[in-house]
């Protein structure tokens, strides 16, 4: 694919680099940059406090303080609709009203001349309309069976399942999906049952030799400890991630990987990152709906046989380690792959909405205090689980982890630019408490899907012209 440059897309001319992005993904004529919109919802509860980074910590001077009354107050953006006509228009085929003037020329940041920002593509679309286009495009009986007859094909034509994914996996046939884009069973269907006979029977050896072993070191005894401390508060009002069972599989997984995986060990982020691998896999075997939150709450594991933990528990363990093999320079001890992602962030935003950027910088808000966890925890703290989950299948159907060391750094910044509106009107504590408690606990499909697309529009942009 080849990839827009800026200056194609300069004074506006969005439709050059709309034709990059993935088909069925609805975009309007881009209104007028000022138009922001945003999803105002109670703010999310549970989270935990943002972590400030061994780098950061003790080295930071912070402007000013937390006064007490903002600590209890939530931020919400103000919502614009976007212009119904305009909308009714486009899907229908006529052709769109003029868009409202640019700014005087002297006053055009260097944002309006690159890329339309994520509120612009979606306020003239109504959130409704897209929530119910995507559900349906995802989960519509053609859809489910185009899946099932690629994955019955004797080798599944991997390409094929990429583009297919891209747009969303129906539930159903998801966990199949996942493993196949991770490498973990072999496409060929001749050798798949032989393949996760051998895996699986590999790692409870791993199990038998480094878990069932009285013979534990200062250092693996600490690993455990700190393990078992991160555990309760990974999704504490998630019932499933509670069971015991459940608890058990999270607790030798992370300790083996960590153990096997010397180099990157075990940080805080990881058994975030492994919950949405974990919650897939156990759907294939208990077919529980992890559509929403509210359903999943309700979510207990009950009458599993021993061979139904023993399938999970290995498939989940090789499937971790595919995962955070991609990615494993953001778990070092040197931090590489956290920094860089940040690094091209920050360029981002400066780039794409200068006037963001220099109101950031003015209050000392440095990316590494929010950006740190978003890159770590890959979203997970900030955006509902069965959304992480929808954004992984486009994850997954980058090649070779890209999704997740590529463009999930584009995606970051695409969400922070949805936000530019309201931050650039806070000061420094104000930011950071916003950024923590961001509000999407009413976000659905549809803004997960204005999300990617925005990141995959930067990343056609600005990635492969080196420009970012």
């Amino acid at each position: 694919m080849k990839a827009a440059s800026p200056e194609n897309a300069a004074g506006g001319d969005v439709a050059a680099v709309v034709t990059l992005l993935p088909p069925e993904v609805v975009y309007a004529q881009t209104p007028s940059p000022t138009t922001t919109t945003t999803t105002p919802a109670a703010a999310v509860q549970g989270r935990r406090s943002l972590e400030e980074p061994a780098m950061l910590r003790g080295t930071r001077k912070r402007k000013g303080s937390f006064p007490e009354h903002i600590l209890s107050t939530m931020f919400f953006s103000k919502k614009t609709s976007g212009d119904a006509a305009a909308a009714t228009s486009e899907l229908s085929g006529a052709p769109p009203p003029p868009p409202p003037p640019m700014p005087p020329a002297q006053h055009t940041p260097s944002c309006y001349l690159h890329a339309p920002s994520v509120q612009c593509i979606a306020s003239s679309i109504t959130s409704a309309r897209i929530a119910d286009a995507a559900t349906e495009n995802r989960r519509s009986p053609s859809r489910v069976d185009r899946f099932r007859r690629l994955l019955d094909e004797p080798i599944v034509n991997i390409v094929q399942l990429r583009a297919l994914c891209w747009k969303g996996i129906p539930p159903e046939v998801r966990p199949g999906a996942w493993k196949l884009l991770l490498g973990y069973t072999p496409a060929n269907s001749e050798y798949r049952e032989e393949t996760l006979v051998r895996k699986r029977r590999e790692y409870h050896e791993q199990v038998v030799t480094m878990w069932n072993s009285s013979d534990w070191s200062t250092e693996e005894r600490g690993l455990l400890r700190q393990i078992r401390l991160d555990l309760p508060r990974t999704w504490p009002n998630t019932p499933v991630f509670h069971e015991p069972m459940v608890v058990k599989i999270l607790e030798r997984v992370l300790f083996l990987w960590a153990s096997r995986h010397a180099a990157a060990g075990y940080v805080q982020g990881i058994n975030d990152v492994s919950t949405p691998l974990l919650l897939v896999l156990l759907s294939e075997h208990f077919h529980f709906s992890y559509v929403d939150l509210h359903h999943l709450e309700q979510v207990r594991l009950l009458n599993a046989t021993d061979q139904i933990w023993y399938t999970v528990e290995a498939d989940f363990y090789w499937c971790m380690c595919k995962l955070l093999g991609g990615i494993q320079d953001n778990y070092l001890f040197s931090q590489s792959g956290v920094q860089q992602a940040l690094e091209k962030m920050n360029k981002l935003v400066l780039e794409v909405d200068e006037p963001l950027a220099a109101h950031l910088e003015s209050q000392n808000v440095d990316f590494l205090l929010f950006g740190f966890r978003w890159i770590n925890c890959l979203l997970l703290r900030e955006i509902p689980l069965p959304l992480v989950i929808r954004m992984w299948d486009t994850y997954l159907s980058e090649e070779n982890c890209r999704g997740f060391r590529v463009l999930h750094v584009y995606v970051c910044a695409a969400f922070l630019l949805s936000w530019s509106e309201t931050l650039r009107k806070l000061e420094f504590p104000e930011v950071l408490i916003f950024l923590q408690r961001l509000p999407t606990e009413n976000w659905n499909d549809g803004a997960i899907e204005v999300l990617l697309s925005q990141g995959y529009l930067y990343q056609e942009m600005y990635h492969k012209s080196k420009l970012v």
